[in-house]
């Protein structure tokens, strides 16, 4: 993945994400999945600020930009195991380790090298062909990406957990077009108890071509 073809962004200097996936089909009701991915310098969004390092780089002064090499490697787990027509379980799980290759001194202070050890899960259930054949609900139940250690003092892990709750149901309107109107809840966000509980609502429409 290459953001621009300027300088410090190409194939061997700049940021990169590479991913490979392995996935097992053992029956017609079970599959499994394992997931490598490499990066480096790579925002991901998601999770807990101190699981997203270059989303910080602000509160130091820099901007997400900066020249701080951060790698990463992490690696999945899914399965998935449909046990009837209209009822399937899955899930997954997730370990990623990211390290901070360099100290670097910022106008409020230093950011010094080190390791974290990010976790996620979830597990999830559909309901295939729900109230009308095509249609689908939906439920999910997680973790997050949380730090739970941390040999960087510049941002320790992460001391609570939040939960990701989310339920949706998809509406196939035609072959092609399907919406998704879908409600999500997340415990204590950015995994620290002292912030009040979020509470999203989302509609997607989905074109099939």
């Amino acid at each position: 993945m290459l953001r621009t073809p300027t300088r410090g962004n190409g194939l061997f200097n700049g940021s990169y994400g590479g991913l490979a996936q392995l996935t097992f089909t053992p029956s017609d009701s079970i599959a499994l999945g394992l997931t490598y991915v490499n990066s480096y310098n790579v925002l991901t969004g998601t999770g807990s600020n101190a699981s997203n390092f270059p989303a910080r780089l602000a509160s130091f002064g820099l901007d997400s930009d900066s020249n701080l090499p951060v790698s990463s490697n992490s690696y999945g787990a899914q399965a998935s195991w449909q046990l009837n027509r209209r009822f399937a379980i899955g899930g997954w799980a997730g370990y990623t380790n990211q390290r901070i290759l360099s100290n670097l001194a910022t106008p409020t202070g230093s950011v010094q090298r080190g390791d974290q050890k990010i976790w996620n899960w979830a597990v999830t259930l559909a309901f295939p062909d729900l109230l009308k054949e095509g249609n689908v609900a939906g439920i999910v139940v997680g973790m997050e990406p949380r730090v739970t250690s941390s040999t960087n003092r510049t941002l320790p892990e992460d001391k609570d957990t939040s939960l990701h709750v989310e339920g949706f149901y998809q509406f196939k309107l035609s072959d092609n077009i399907s919406i998704t109107p879908g409600l999500i809840w997340l415990t204590a966000p950015d995994h620290n108890k002292n912030n009040s509980d979020l509470v999203i609502g989302v509609v997607r429409t989905t074109f099939t071509f």
